[in-house]
């Protein structure tokens, strides 16, 4: 009876240390204007990552990512795009840097049009670090507005 007490609890300390292990990237988006995002992932650790482009959170592949967006006051959800299939290159992001890159939300969203009121976005991104298997060691998550209404001027 103790072996197996044993057993089921050297298997909990193996589950636990598995999931101290600190996520190696930290990854955040920023609208740049109406129409365009910043999306950044930075390599925090001190080793070099090789990462599947599919993966990346600007993939057009959808890997990781979600993207989600509504109308505020029509409260009308506006469709993300993903497209369809893989691109197999592997990156490397070198220790203790970043990469950027620009996504367009006209590509991202199907019917995403600025003359219909403000729209709020979310989004969240989940990071698989190479090397501990689908395990993922951390999820990142924002959101922001696009289109902005314009102050009304009166007439004097």
């Amino acid at each position: 009876m103790i072996k197996v007490i044993d057993i089921r609890f050297l298997w909990a300390l193996v589950g636990l240390s598995a999931s101290v292990q600190a996520c190696p990237v930290h990854v955040s988006v920023e609208p740049k204007n109406n129409d365009v995002l910043v999306v950044s992932i930075d390599n925090i650790s001190s080793q070099d990552l090789g990462i599947l482009y599919d993966f990346f959170p600007w993939s057009i592949f959808g890997f990781g990512i979600n993207y989600s967006a509504k109308y505020r006051d029509a409260k009308t959800e506006i469709r993300p795009i993903y497209a369809f299939g893989h691109r197999s290159e592997i990156v490397v992001l070198k220790a203790n840097s970043s990469l950027k890159q620009e996504v367009s939300l006209y590509k991202r969203f199907q019917n995403l049009r600025s003359d219909a009121g403000m729209a709020d976005v979310a989004w969240s991104y989940r990071f698989a670090a190479p090397g501990i298997g689908t395990d993922v060691c951390a999820i990142f998550k924002g959101q922001f507005s696009i289109f902005e209404t314009p102050t009304k001027r009166t007439s004097e």
